[in-house]
């Protein structure tokens, strides 16, 4: 078995992670392909989204990835992906 430490220190994805932890994952991507949807084909109908409003939805996303330690952020969804995104909801 190995140690938290040596855990810690390995680079992780999603496909490491098992039990409820694998769920958040799923939900960010839920997420992440909605906004895809919703400033693509959608064009921009919140009746896409998995929450009422863009502005619920750009923070409840912001909220879940900012919830993953560091060792298991998501390698396919960052930060510079959300601001991506605000940069195209304030345009």
């Amino acid at each position: 078995m190995q140690s938290t430490q040596s855990l810690n220190s390995q680079s992780l994805n999603s496909n490491d992670v098992v039990g409820p932890g694998k769920y958040f994952y799923m939900l960010l991507g839920r997420l992440q392909m909605d906004l895809e949807y919703y400033f693509g084909n959608g064009h921009q109908n919140a009746k896409h989204l998995y929450y009422d409003t863009i502005e619920e939805h750009m923070a409840e996303t912001k909220a879940l990835l900012a919830s993953f330690p560091k060792p298991y952020k998501p390698d396919w969804f960052s930060e510079k992906d959300i601001a991506k995104y605000e940069a195209l909801l304030a345009s």
